[in-house]
């Protein structure tokens, strides 16, 4: 549409001219994923090929990244022959043309030419509070991965690592000055309602450090009181802890092989596969009976958050028979709570039977994935306690321990808020 280009420039300034700059395989006009741009020349008609790319293949496991521009000011209102001022409303439109091989009938199996058109409406946001309402967290992690790789390409793994956490600080500032600037002007305006159109989840005194509201100062400047940004600070950790982007030291010390495979396999995720590789899911289920009721659908990723997640569900479903379901690209696994848990009596505990729901559940999350992982049913808490534990620990990702100096996901997000403070300061 008018006003929204395709960005195709390179990231980073610091890369030798004489190397082999490996960016221009990973982005390809303005394109991050499995595609290239068609190298081909003018069309007798004076057509050019800037917008057209080529994938070898294409299925619903993969994910490609377009880097969009703004070229100048988007119009409110555009002029249409037998329609005049109508509200102008810019779009994407993708042209896919493909080969398939079909059931042909008698034929047999027949090879097919398709095409397929699809538009996208672009809304333009003349509020950044509704702009960051709208915000999708995973695509966001997406997009952030594949600007880190391009870093990584172009500079180093350092100013992969600098780029990522300075893209967040940056983030989370503004997302505090969003707030102060819409609070001033509501209150300017005289209106009570904090809620706009499109949102109404914005709550003042869980944005601002000059108001009492539940959540510590260092939650309020981690955006925790933002229902679309909450979760971005462990996402943006969790990239930066990934087998692609993680500084070598200790025991962690990769091959180039290692982490090339992991950058590969990483640049094609979808956004929710993505999210899952870099910060599994937990799930807590009641297994009663004939009946399985799914109580908790996210938990945070530390051990304190799992138990006390745990009694919360014992007290309110006043039963202790519950099941934990891990979700991740490398397993899927469902154990009883009593590997978190250890029960008070010393009696031996039965093999827990899982009910028909929770295998189902089980089972299509086995098949979101391009590679199905095995599903692994650790149930005897006599013997199968200790290895269910040690998986569910090794997928608490706020709980592990990083750089040196940075121990767990705590100290991180201390220093964070830390740096989101100093930087509020310095622009007063």
């Amino acid at each position: 549409s008018e006003g929204l280009g395709i960005d195709s420039a390179l990231l980073g300034e610091s890369a030798i001219d004489s190397q082999m700059q490996m960016a221009s395989l990973y982005q390809s006009g303005g394109l991050m994923g499995p595609a290239t741009l068609a190298n081909r020349p003018l069309t007798a008609t004076g057509h050019n090929w800037q917008e057209l790319w080529q994938m070898g293949a294409c299925d619903d496991t993969s994910t490609v990244a377009i880097d969009l521009e703004v070229l100048g000011r988007i119009k409110d209102w555009v002029y249409l022959e037998n329609y005049g001022d109508v509200l102008f409303k810019p779009c994407l439109q993708v042209s896919f043309a493909y080969t398939a091989v079909i059931d042909g009938g008698k034929e047999g199996s027949i090879t097919v030419r398709r095409l397929r058109v699809t538009t996208v409406v672009l809304p333009v946001a003349h509020d950044t509070e509704i702009l960051y309402s709208n915000l999708d967290p995973e695509a966001l992690a997406v997009v952030l991965y594949h600007k880190l790789a391009m870093a990584s390409l172009t500079d180093d793994l350092r100013a992969a690592r600098e780029i990522g956490l300075k893209w967040l600080i940056d983030l989370l500032v503004c997302t505090y000055r969003s707030a102060e600037t819409y609070v001033k002007r509501k209150e300017a305006l005289n209106v009570n309602s904090f809620n706009h159109d499109g949102d109404s989840n914005f709550f003042p005194n869980e944005r601002l450090l000059d108001r009492d509201g539940e959540l510590s100062e260092r939650d309020v400047l981690l955006a925790q009181g933002h229902e679309r940004l909450c979760a971005l600070p462990l996402l943006v950790y969790s990239l930066l802890q990934s087998d692609a982007f993680r500084r070598s030291c200790g025991a962690f010390f990769p091959s180039t092989d290692s982490r090339i495979a992991a950058s590969a396999q990483m640049s094609s995720m979808t956004p929710p596969v993505l999210v899952r590789c870099i910060a599994p899911k937990l799930e807590i289920w009641s297994n009663t009976g004939d009946v399985q009721e799914l109580l908790i659908d996210n938990i945070d990723l530390n051990m304190e958050a799992l138990k006390l997640s745990i009694l919360e569900c014992q007290a309110s479903a006043s039963t202790d028979k519950l099941v934990i379901l891990l979700d991740s690209p490398w397993q899927i696994m469902v154990c009883g709570s009593e590997c978190i848990i250890k029960p008070t009596s010393p009696t031996v505990l039965p093999k827990i039977s899982i009910g028909a729901t929770i295998k189902k559940r089980a089972e299509q999350a086995r098949s979101s994935y391009r590679v199905p992982p095995p599903i692994l049913y650790t149930l005897d808490p006599a013997t199968d306690g200790g290895s269910a534990s040690l998986r569910i620990s090794d997928a608490l990702v706020e709980d592990s321990i990083t750089f040196p100096g940075e121990k767990k996901f705590q100290y991180w997000s201390d220093k964070l808020a830390n740096l989101v403070n100093e930087e509020l300061m310095s622009d007063q």
